[in-house]
């Protein structure tokens, strides 16, 4: 009982030192309901840490949103992905707050985005404004909850950013109020040879441990690195958020802590050098490593010992303790023992077939209709790079099959990919060709651009199965609410489903009678939609829509709209 209080203490005592570098009464609430979230600052996201809070709006579009303080609004954002309709407000006291994923905005801001959407005639908006030109107090309803851009169900993006550097920081650190009284959960810790010489349970491979209040024991022989796959919940909450802090300590003393108080943009991807990224792929759990990698330049971490590699002493026992915690202090434990053996693998790992290519060295591969360039600083680790290809006779597909390495490896940067045809393409159809990923027995687009030497060169971060594949269909541009004509009477919206079967959407445009009108889309449900206002016109009106690709294939459609005289619903 003692041992825990202490624990307790010194996580209070750590979550002191670190609010008082920040002010603690400057920020409300943004939202006028208990605060519960759906995602937490720094988990672990696909390619970045989350760089915010996702407040919980119970399933609800339309909530009220409240500027956390006094200060001025500095940018306003409009994209269909990301942030979608986002907001963000600049206060004298340093800092920056962004509000994402929002439905519409108050104080009168919702005219001054649709004057500046139709002054560039575009959906899609990034506006900066000077200080002082729009000022908002704190209280003002700026804005309404949603579920715009790349956002998985209804709910608000916060975040807290250093207004000089844009730096997001953990608003929890501000002293913003959030009732949490669930402790995270362990779901498996992981203990992993290190090398060749390493041995785990008379093995070469990783050695997975669920808790299960019995005394655990691993046998191991040489240099290990851990890993715990841990998630938190808020009340009311199914979902698995991140924790806020992970400790491991080998034979009560810390060997090893992280945790994620601020991160930079710049650094966001390398969050993927902090979990076993091969394992995610295979089973979708992040065992977060205590090893660090050798292209991990992140400041997240407390105290590490020897980089995260514990050396394990033939005849020695070895106390392990995880202890995770979330923001409110709530925690979890897992202990477990390592014995040390001194035992040699049962059977030796196959050394890996292929091209050494180290972290910090540039490297160029040239191979018969392929060939790719790696820079210094694309992988997090030494990589052996592998390579085959395969024969293909499908008549959509433009080249062989390249089999470049695998998915279980995150890459940092952007390498250079490219890949010779191997069938004739008239010149009229070379901006048409593109790489393309066989995934699950299915083509999914790349892009890339043919170059005049036969090859079509792309910048990607992904590894797989590419091919040559071309893309001469047009999008599909079908009227939703509506047949090839319509009559406005009630309707506040006229919406159109818009998809494309291979490059995706790249543009799309409405013209009402000839000129320009606001079209917004969704893309997570493949709609395009117009809100009725006084644009349209009393009795006939035409509205066309054009649509094109990634490859600049264009579908263009017209329809008769006709609105009736009582109507009263526009404004």
């Amino acid at each position: 009982m003692q041992k825990i209080i202490s624990i307790l203490l010194i996580f209070a005592g750590l979550q002191s030192a670190l609010a008082q570098k920040y002010p603690q009464h400057d920020f409300i609430n943004p939202l006028n309901i208990p605060l519960a979230t759906s995602g937490t600052f720094g988990e672990i996201r696909g390619n970045h840490f989350h760089s915010g809070l996702d407040f919980r709006t119970e399933q609800v579009i339309g909530l009220p949103v409240f500027a956390a303080a006094n200060g001025y609004i500095s940018r306003i954002k409009i994209s269909p992905y990301g942030y979608g309709k986002a907001i963000y407000i600049t206060h004298p006291n340093g800092y920056t707050t962004v509000y994402g994923h929002l439905s519409g905005f108050g104080l009168g801001i919702a005219e001054l985005v649709k004057t500046l959407q139709y002054r560039a005639q575009s959906f899609e908006i990034d506006k900066y404004f000077k200080p002082n030109e729009y000022v908002v107090k704190q209280g003002d309803t700026i804005a309404f909850s949603g579920n715009t851009g790349s956002s998985g169900g209804p709910h608000l993006h916060f975040e807290i950013r250093n207004t000089g550097s844009e730096k997001p920081i953990n608003p929890l650190l501000f002293g913003i109020v959030m009732s949490d009284k669930v402790p995270p959960v362990i779901h498996n810790a992981a203990v992993y040879p290190n090398n060749a010489q390493s041995v785990v349970n008379k093995n070469s491979s990783k050695v997975e441990l669920t808790p299960n209040n019995k005394p655990q024991i691993v046998e191991a022989s040489g240099d290990v690195y851990l890993g715990v796959y841990a998630s938190d919940r808020s009340l009311g909450s199914v979902g698995k958020n991140g924790v806020f802090s992970i400790e491991l300590y080998v034979n009560q003393k810390l060997f090893f802590k992280q945790s994620v108080e601020a991160i930079s943009f710049a650094d966001t991807r390398f969050s993927n050098a902090t979990f076993d990224y091969a394992t995610y792929v295979d089973s979708d759990k992040r065992f977060q490593i205590t090893k660090i990698l050798p292209n991990n330049p992140l400041g997240i971490y407390k105290k590490v010992q020897n980089r995260g590699v514990l050396h394990i002493v033939k005849d020695s026992i070895y106390d392990i303790n995880y202890k995770v915690a979330d923001f409110a202090g709530n925690t979890a434990q897992f202990a477990f023992q390592i014995k040390g053996t001194g035992d040699t693998a049962a059977t030796k790992p196959k050394p890996e077939q292929g091209t050494l290519i180290n972290w910090d060295n540039d490297k160029s591969i040239i191979q018969k209709e392929m060939s790719i360039v790696f820079d210094d600083g694309t992988f997090y680790d030494d990589v052996v790079f592998q390579y085959s290809q395969k024969d293909t006779s499908a008549i959509d597909l433009f080249s062989n099959i390249h089999c470049v390495h695998n998915a279980k490896t995150p890459v940092q940067k952007d390498f250079t990919l490219k890949i010779k045809t191997t069938v004739p393409v008239p010149a009229s159809l070379y901006s048409k060709l593109a790489l393309a990923r066989i995934v699950n027995n299915r083509l999914s687009y790349e892009g890339g651009e043919y170059q005049k030497d036969g090859y079509v060169l792309l910048k990607t971060k992904n590894f797989g199965n590419f091919v040559v594949s071309l893309d001469t269909v047009a999008p599909m541009v079908t009227p939703q609410n509506f047949t090839d004509s319509m009559v406005v009477s009630n309707q506040k919206i006229i919406a159109i489903t818009i998809s494309d079967n291979f490059s995706g959407i790249r543009s799309y445009a409405g013209k009402l009678n000839g000129e320009w009108v606001l079209m917004e889309y969704e893309y997570k449900t493949n709609s395009l939609f117009y809100v009725i206002d006084k644009r349209l016109q009393t009795g006939r009106n035409t509205l066309e829509v054009s649509v094109s690709d990634n490859k600049g294939n264009r579908t263009t459609k017209q329809w008769l709209i006709i609105k009736e005289q009582n109507n009263q619903s526009t404004k």
